[in-house]
């Protein structure tokens, strides 16, 4: 798989600027880190949750930082990342899950893991209410080593027997971090550390061992998620 160059060029067109890469990876994290697509409950039957996901994130294709980041210079108005994503419940309220998948034109490969606590699991009448902390990587970036931390908070509860719906929805801080590696003669890029915060809403819909969820995140710029998977 060919790695990508990166090539730095500033949000407006003008002179280069380190500032490219907050956009750069902003975008790249809404489309390659582990989504919260799972209710905040854990079951205490710990079950095993797989999954296929993909997620859109909204572009502006008309900036040249993502024109030079495809071959054909001929950008999508979204980012499209497909993805395999395997969760485990544990005892005592926990879960954790990987990830792993590809950013489509560029072709980014990340990977990434999340540990959950379930801080109420839920009821007839009570929502069940949960923390996450997260992490991702992407690999195949030639000048920079991106990564991104993240930690939030999601509330879901569960409707109907049998065939059940769990709407949910929560509130994430993401820290961002990219530093320059093998840099090209005149190249200059800038290490880059910031933070984002994130909103996210969803429903998942169960039917016996299979599920579909549905996942909208925000930050500064949309992104849409589909999950199938199956859980036992």
């Amino acid at each position: 798989m060919p790695s990508r160059k990166f090539k730095e060029e500033s949000p407006e067109g003008g002179h280069p600027t380190g500032r490219v890469e907050a956009y750069f990876l902003r975008d790249i994290k809404l489309n390659s880190h582990p989504n919260n697509s799972t209710q905040s409950r854990t079951s205490p039957s710990c079950p095993i949750d797989i999954g296929v996901e993909t997620t859109a994130t909204k572009i502006n294709e008309d900036k040249d930082y993502w024109k030079k980041s495809v071959k054909d210079q001929n950008p999508s108005s979204y980012l499209v990342s497909p993805r395999l994503h395997v969760q485990k419940g544990l005892p005592f309220g926990f879960d954790i899950g990987l990830a792993v998948g590809q950013v489509l034109n560029p072709n980014i490969t990340y990977a990434g893991g999340e540990v959950k606590y379930a801080i109420l699991k839920g009821g007839a009448l009570q929502p069940a209410l949960a923390v996450r902390g997260s992490y991702s990587q992407t690999f195949g970036v030639d000048q920079l080593d991106l990564k991104t931390y993240g930690l939030d908070l999601s509330i879901s509860k569960g409707f109907g027997v049998g065939v059940k719906i769990i709407p949910y929805g929560g509130v994430g801080q993401y820290w961002f971090s990219s530093k320059p590696k093998n840099l090209t003669a005149g190249l200059t890029l800038n290490e880059e550390n910031f933070s984002k915060t994130q909103v996210f809403a969803g429903a998942r819909l169960q039917m016996a061992l299979f599920t579909v969820t549905g996942q909208v995140d925000y930050i500064e710029v949309p992104s849409f998620s589909l999950r199938v998977g199956i859980t036992w």
